[in-house]
């Protein structure tokens, strides 16, 4: 991914957000307060996920592959680096990673298409959701 696309793809993330993700200084990117955050509560979705995929799964995580749909502003930016981090961790999981507008991801995930989805959506009253699929182990 180019320089112009992944500074885009910042800017609209921040802009989908409300927030500053990095503070920018003599061309270098420091994550702000808001930035760490949104890296702490994405790693932690991610590593709780993959946990409870592996706890339910144990062996057959080498057969069945984890489709997770992602918003195409986060694919390259954020999830790169924990994914290799995943496949470290389980180097025999299989993981689909899928780019798909949000509303898309949670009809894929309501259509047993996809495992998980993260979405970039506002939602009222409440700070999160997990959506899965009804034959999902966690269903």
């Amino acid at each position: 991914m180019t320089q112009p696309a992944i500074s885009l793809a910042i800017r609209e993330l921040e802009a989908e957000f409300g927030i500053t993700l990095f503070t920018r200084f003599n061309n270098r990117l420091t994550l702000t307060e808001d930035g760490a955050l949104f890296y702490k509560k994405a790693d932690y979705i991610l590593q709780y996920c993959k946990d409870m995929q592996f706890e339910l799964n144990g062996s057959r995580i080498q057969q069945n592959p984890i489709h997770v749909g992602i918003p195409p502003v986060l694919s390259s930016f954020f999830f790169p680096g924990l994914i290799d981090a995943y496949r470290s961790k389980y180097p025999d999981a299989l993981v689909s990673l899928e780019e798909y507008g949000s509303v898309r991801a949670c009809n894929l995930v309501q259509e047993d298409k996809l495992d998980l989805a993260l979405v970039i959506m506002e939602f009222k009253n409440a700070p999160a959701f997990l959506l899965r699929g009804a034959r999902h182990a966690i269903a």
